[in-house]
């Protein structure tokens, strides 16, 4: 019993409660009000009350004899998940078994035509479609039904390739024919634009997201398709300077002054 200090009335003993009881089994390592998303494929899934990363398996016999013991329910989450591939022929996306390969079912096509790259992010999947319609289906990750489009600037600019960026809630697609990338905003779906003009072969090295100065290269300095280029990349202050390090050591950008950016 523990006394009241205002009181001096004694306080009832606290019961035991099943966190306390499960914790005294397993541990530290035992979470609570786990988000599942960040245990799943897709990304999704709501808090668990407890959760238990048991990485062997004495250690699962002890998670299940515990939960057993209180007379919870269990639930095991497995460490494998299905594998999503786009075909461009019959214009779905299938879904096979990771572990042996088999064929499961058609995942998703609705409006589908030559899909190529996909990306997956909470809870969406995106499609790139490359014939027309072109541009970016989305689908529920979960049931596959088409939820949208993203829908390019540019005419027949076949997208090839999407990634998500969640630092700043942005769909980055790649167009083959027009040799850019146009971001998306994921939630109103607009434009933001093209981050390099279209069909110009600008070549590497350049500042592209330097909106106030300059941001193309000033030289076309690549090695062909397959081969790495090498630059040096010196920043003093705000500017910054690339140079191509391979023949002629041409300069791809020249004491340029990036807004907003300094070098510590």
């Amino acid at each position: 019993m523990i006394p009241n200090p205002s009181f001096g009335d004694p306080m009832p003993a606290r019961t035991a409660t099943a966190e306390d009881r499960l914790r005294k089994l397993l541990g530290d390592n035992l979470l609570t009000q786990e988000p599942l998303r960040l245990h799943t494929s897709f990304r999704i899934g709501g808090p668990a009350d407890f959760y238990f990363d048991a990485r062997t398996p004495d250690a699962l016999v002890q998670a299940l004899r515990a939960a057993h013991e209180i007379g919870l329910p269990v639930f095991l989450l497995g460490g494998g998940s299905n594998l999503l591939v786009s075909d461009g022929q019959t214009n779905q996306v299938k879904r096979y078994d990771s572990g042996t390969g088999a064929f499961i079912d058609v995942f998703a096509s609705a409006n589908l035509a030559g899909p190529t790259g996909m990306t997956i992010h909470q809870g969406v999947l995106y499609v790139t479609n490359s014939n027309p319609p072109q541009g970016v289906q989305k689908f529920d990750a979960t049931t596959g039904v088409n939820t949208g489009n993203f829908v390019p600037s540019l005419a027949n600019s076949s997208p090839r390739d999407v990634k998500v960026n969640p630092a700043n809630n942005r769909l980055y697609v790649l167009y083959y024919n027009a040799a850019t990338v146009e971001t998306f905003d994921l939630t109103t779906m607009a434009s933001f634009g093209l981050l390099m003009p279209a069909g110009s072969p600008l070549g590497s090295g350049g500042l592209y997201n330097n909106q106030k100065n300059p941001s193309n290269p000033t030289a076309v300095a690549d090695k062909p398709v397959g081969e790495w280029n090498h630059f040096d990349i010196l920043m003093v202050g705000d500017r910054v300077q690339v140079k191509y390090t391979e023949d002629d050591g041409r300069f791809v950008a020249h004491q340029i002054s990036i807004l907003g950016l300094k070098s510590p």
